[in-house]
């Protein structure tokens, strides 16, 4: 008599939707000013012009797509800071402020806005070649990014 055993693998990782609603954003060298930004973490290659990166929500940290997205199926936070991604709602990073959707930034209310998400991604520059010597020498931009889903 044979008996058979299943064996159920537990899921450790963000549920596919959530990870599939994590902000992309497309690479551009303009945008990431620090050649500290322009490496994923995760496979250490660089990333090339129009690249698509995810965008983690609570602490801004970019990775390529494919790479995160295969973190995110084992992990729930983010390979850099540990930031758990499970609860949004949860600890937020206290060193940059919160990314805001296109409704927030003009004052409306989420509801009265289509629902296509759009998010505001603060970039600060410095405009000195390196030194900070005084806060005029930064140059604040924000980079509009529209999240379009996958096809399929």
């Amino acid at each position: 008599m044979k008996i058979g055993v299943a064996i159920e693998r537990s899921r450790s990782g963000l549920d596919p939707f959530a990870v599939a609603a994590i902000p992309t954003m497309s690479y551009s060298s303009e945008a990431f000013h620090s050649k500290d930004d322009a490496q994923c973490s995760i496979c250490l290659g660089e990333y090339k012009e129009r690249e698509i990166l995810r965008i983690m929500p609570t602490c801004r940290h970019n990775f390529h797509l494919e790479c995160i997205d295969v973190w995110l199926q084992k992990q729930t936070t983010c390979p850099i800071c540990r930031i758990s991604l499970k609860d949004q709602g949860g600890a937020k990073s206290s060193a940059s402020p919160p990314l805001r959707s296109l409704p927030q930034l003009f004052g409306q209310p989420e509801s009265s806005v289509n629902r296509s998400p759009h998010w505001i991604l603060p970039i600060h520059r410095d405009r000195t070649g390196g030194r900070q010597n005084s806060p005029s020498s930064q140059e604040s931009l924000e980079v509009i990014i529209e999240i379009q889903p996958q096809r399929h």
